[in-house]
């Protein structure tokens, strides 16, 4: 019986070898924040996102944090070659005779390997595919750099992508301020972030978060006084959960400008997933002068009738430094190019970008 299961498990590992892609870079291609459009002083004007999202580098996770992931989804994460091999094969026997995959067992390298290749499917050539991505990427790559991409690529529910966004989304806070209890509750959000939502759910948070602390005490990951400190913690969840992304545009007609130039200059491009910048030529004191005086004409003119105007302001090289048009800051004139719906820009590779000097924008992809 176990000499027929480890055949199956090594023919199935083998088909799904030849199916499998090539490991991409994968820390450039698949952690990336929103795109950033930038006025000439550096200062953000936009960002365009798809997804709520705010990349965090390995070295700025908490460790308890680090440590509560580990005690609530691969408490061996360190000492295994990205797969569990006991849990592998009582997960391949079910599937075996179920013919669809009816148990866990995925190490956080699996649930990775799921999540940047392979998609929701619960078949068991997807489960042997995910662990052939896993061995691939354990001999790639560090444990810290797989471990740090989980904790950015994961769905922690309500919008929130990535531990740092969850932090944020759930208690309002930045990553560095979580507590253990804190920490514990989002490390369990990611097995089942809709069923289990705080917000709809806080006995269940709660006895999760409970669990998780158990372990970690458990596996000496804290010490007595920080677990029972941790477990009298009340949950203070954030007072909503409304996530919204591409909001809060600072010079919004201008800004429009920029998006729909992208859209006729760089039509490949998913400025949403793609974590590019894009410097412009904007300077932002001349455009509240701009703004304040667009404001003034209307007012001044009103008893005309006048309610649009238009300004464009440009220096000695030919740089748009000022813009704006119609009676808000905001462009609604069909005269202007516009572009609202970003996330329609198509996906394509970044080696496709260049660098333009003027009049805006210029991109380059983020560090």
């Amino acid at each position: 019986m176990i000499a027929a299961g480890s055949l199956y498990f090594w023919t199935k590992l083998e088909q799904a070898n030849a199916m499998v892609p090539q490991l991409p870079s994968i820390i450039q291609e698949t952690i990336t924040g929103p795109s950033e459009i930038l006025a000439s002083d550096g200062s953000v004007l936009f960002r365009v996102a798809a997804e709520f999202r705010e990349p965090v580098a390995y070295g700025d996770i908490p460790q308890h944090v680090i440590d509560a992931t580990l005690a609530a989804e691969d408490k061996r994460f360190f000492s295994h070659d990205g797969v569990d091999s006991i849990a592998m094969m009582r997960v391949l026997w079910v599937t075996a005779a179920s013919g669809r995959s009816t148990q866990g067992g995925s190490t956080i390298t699996m649930q990775l390997a799921k999540r940047v290749f392979s998609g929701s499917e619960k078949t068991l050539e997807r489960k042997v595919q995910d662990i052939s991505l896993a061995l691939m990427m354990e001999r790639s790559m560090s444990k810290e750099q797989i471990l740090g991409l989980y904790l950015n690529q994961v769905f922690y529910g309500n919008g929130a992508y990535g531990i740092s966004a969850a932090a944020d989304v759930y208690f309002g806070k930045s990553l560095k301020d979580l507590t253990i209890g804190e920490a514990a509750l989002l490390s369990r959000l990611v097995r089942r972030p809709s069923q289990e939502n705080p917000f709809r759910n806080p006995e269940i948070a709660k006895t999760n978060r409970d669990v998780v602390l158990g372990i970690m005490l458990e596996e000496k990951f804290i010490t007595k006084a920080e677990y029972d400190k941790a477990i009298k913690e009340p949950i203070k969840l954030a007072k909503s959960a409304k996530v919204e992304v591409n909001r809060d545009k600072k010079f919004p007609f201008f800004v429009d400008y920029v998006l729909a130039e992208l859209d006729k200059k760089y039509p490949d491009i998913d400025l949403a997933r793609g974590g590019y910048r894009v410097e412009t030529t904007l300077d932002p004191k001349i455009q509240t002068i701009v703004d304040a005086e667009i404001k003034n004409t209307i007012n001044r003119y009103r008893r005309l009738r006048v309610t649009t105007a238009a300004f464009l302001v440009v220096d000695k090289s030919g740089r748009i430094v000022g813009m704006c048009g119609g009676g808000t800051t905001s462009a609604t004139s069909s005269t202007w190019p516009r572009k609202d719906d970003v996330n329609r820009v198509r996906p394509s590779s970044r080696s496709s970008m260049r660098r333009d000097s003027k009049p805006v924008p210029s991109v380059r992809t983020a560090p």
